[in-house]
């Protein structure tokens, strides 16, 4: 919600992920994370997650606040 101004004042050069999955694939681009709290967790954590949301997505029925679109 900042302008190109804003951004620049205060050197923000990334913006953050507007998708789930966007989100995921950040978290496993990370190098920081992945060396920090460790590659085979991280990629088990997002697997699982994106396991869950694919069920929940299944279970939602087409229409509800909750089922996800596309």
């Amino acid at each position: 919600m900042l302008t190109g101004l804003e951004r620049a004042e205060l050197e923000v050069t990334q913006e953050l992920p507007r998708t789930l999955d966007e989100a995921f694939q950040a978290v496993l681009e990370n190098e920081l994370l992945m060396s920090g709290i460790g590659r085979d967790f991280l990629r088990a954590d997002v697997t699982t997650q994106e396991l869950y949301n694919e069920k929940l997505a299944e279970d939602e029925p087409e229409g509800s606040p909750g089922a996800r679109q596309g």
